[in-house]
């Protein structure tokens, strides 16, 4: 287990929520009101060649530091725990110790990697067999594990066969302990209504299209990344993909923007459903840290003032 690392001074807002809440825009009206960064927590976003598809900001045009965007060139992976020495390292080195860091993204297993470390072994590793990442491998080794995950759920299927083995452990016996490592934090889960979120989905897969995620796609085609973004099922890539070896043809191209849409929204679901759970975990373990959840009501200037309150 990693130990617990030392609080870290500066004010910290993390900015949480589905697909398409609008959680950047918030953040860039939040920091027109402090002295701040932005820190990314999307995991499609850490990767310079996917930007319309992940919906990246123009960082161009950001007029306030960032960190964690387009911070891997070529196709690799980010632990959680690696994600996590990744922020408090931006933590440690910012020259600004009175920003106040901004923690956005829908990746929810980042964020929930900061108060909860996840399982790691320090140690001589043993002997780790060339093996094909599969549910029913786990379940022969744990299936208490298994059982709790997806079938398709590569990720997680592939960490907790790492757990075993790297550590010997079973994972469902590998359990992460609450730490809290900042002195001032306040979580926003932005959350619009059900209706008014499933518009934005299909206003911005059309709007992405529009302005070039096809091309986009195609440029990974026969690289390294195509294999990458179907092991990280990056929504809509692989879809885009596919039709283009289809020849682009028009007559499919309705059928394409439903897909991506109806992939995006049970996406959406699910960043929801593991929010509460988590919400509900960080709430019981650490009841005082403040949480607040943000409808299409919730003005900006309103979240402006009550982050400067509990902030202060």
């Amino acid at each position: 287990m990693i130990e617990p690392s030392p609080l870290h001074s500066q004010p910290v807002v993390i900015v949480a929520g589905p697909t398409a809440s609008g959680k950047t825009a918030y953040v860039h009206e939040l920091l027109q009101h402090f002295s701040g960064v932005m820190v990314n927590a999307d995991m499609g976003q850490l990767y310079q060649p996917l930007s319309i598809g992940t919906a990246k900001p123009t960082l161009s045009k950001l007029p306030y530091q960032t960190y964690g965007f387009d911070y891997f060139l070529e196709p690799n992976d980010l632990s959680a725990s690696a994600y996590r020495r990744f922020v408090f390292s931006c933590m440690d080195t910012h020259p600004q110790q009175n920003d106040v860091f901004f923690i956005v993204g829908g990746s929810h297993f980042y964020l929930k990697s900061l108060f909860y470390p996840p399982c790691e072994y320090h140690g001589d590793k043993f002997d780790i067999p060339s093996y094909e990442p599969s549910w029913d491998l786990l379940h022969t080794i744990d299936p208490v594990r298994a059982n709790m995950i997806h079938s398709h759920d590569t990720y997680r299927i592939k960490r907790a066969l790492d757990i075993w083995y790297t550590t010997g452990v079973l994972p469902s016996q590998c359990k992460p302990v609450f730490h809290n490592p900042f002195q001032k934090v306040v979580l926003v889960f932005i959350h619009p209504e059900r209706a008014v979120l499933q518009e934005r989905i299909h206003q911005r897969t059309i709007l992405m299209l529009e302005q070039g995620w096809v091309e986009e796609a195609a440029c990974l085609i026969d690289t390294p990344w195509e294999n990458f973004i179907a092991y990280k099922g990056l929504i809509g890539y692989r879809d885009i993909i596919q039709w283009i070896r289809n020849g682009r043809q028009s007559c499919q191209y309705s059928e394409l923007v439903d897909r991506i849409y109806h992939d995006t929204i049970a996406y959406a679901k699910r960043q929801v459903t593991f929010w509460q759970s988590f919400s509900r975990q960080l709430q019981h373990d650490a009841p005082y840290i403040p949480m607040i959840t943000i409808t299409s009501s919730y003005s900006s200037c309103e979240l402006v003032n009550t982050i400067k309150n509990i902030l202060q």
